[in-house]
């Protein structure tokens, strides 16, 4: 039974370019090759933790970057726009071009790497006898049932999400939105409200019933169909329609 680990390349790239104010003012990186030494550490890093600590050793893996554009902006044109005005480390673009020329990571218009790699996981799990393990920083992922290495650093743990856990977060992430990519149509509703609405909910039909009527009971019945459908689209993670990787990398 092979073990895959499907990597969130975004956030690694990002460290990568950041460096201590010490040696440059603003905290980006500017040497090039500091970058890829840090982007290849990164990687065996995580390899080694997981085999060391959590005796789990990858026999293949797949990266997986954001690709520029993003559909979501196209149906929602404030969708992460409280970040356009925060300034990009210099060599970001440099990075990702040696991660998808370099390493293989895998990109595809319009999309974001966690769907890209939840449609991989899908893919992996569906016909195949496979063990798979997503590293990332994204909580949304967790939207999905199984198994999650938190790539946060002080944070690293590996954890088991099942499905009724899925269930819960994938529909309280529709109740609260998300303030960080710029949506959140409820105010004044937050996680603990969130999941004392779905605390008893077992099914997806019935927390869609729960959660469309506080859309309705909130906003008014077409102000709240409106702001429902466009958060479910927002905030559900898709897993049909979505360009998945087929050829995976190996380790040595």
């Amino acid at each position: 039974m092979p073990n895959y680990t499907l990597v969130d390349f975004d956030s690694i790239l990002y460290a990568a370019c950041l460096c201590s104010k010490d040696e440059q003012e603003d905290g980006f990186e500017i040497d090039k090759d500091t970058v890829i030494q840090k982007i290849n550490s990164s990687i065996n890093g995580l390899f080694n933790t997981l085999k060391n600590t959590y005796d789990y050793n990858t026999d293949a893996y797949k990266l997986f970057i954001t690709d520029k554009n993003n559909w979501r902006k196209i149906i929602y044109k404030d969708y992460k726009s409280n970040r356009k005005d925060r300034p990009k480390p210099h060599l970001l673009g440099f990075a990702r071009d040696y991660a998808e020329n370099e390493l293989n990571a895998f990109r595809a218009d319009l999309c974001e790497a966690d769907e890209l790699l939840l449609c991989t996981k899908k893919h992996l799990e569906k016909d195949f006898d496979n063990n798979v393990v997503i590293a990332s920083l994204d909580k949304d992922l967790y939207q999905t049932a199984g198994k999650f290495f938190n790539l946060f650093h002080t944070r690293y743990n590996l954890v088991t999400v099942d499905e009724q856990q899925a269930l819960q977060n994938r529909w309280k992430q529709c109740l609260i939105g998300d303030s960080t990519d710029g949506f959140k149509f409820l105010h004044g509703l937050g996680a603990k409200g969130a999941e004392k609405l779905l605390k008893d909910v077992t099914t997806n039909m019935g927390a869609l019933r729960v959660v469309y009527a506080e859309y309705i009971k909130r906003l008014g019945r077409v102000h709240g169909r409106e702001k429902f459908l466009l958060t479910y689209r927002l905030a559900v993670m898709p897993t049909e329609n979505i360009p998945y990787a087929t050829e995976f990398e190996t380790l040595f």
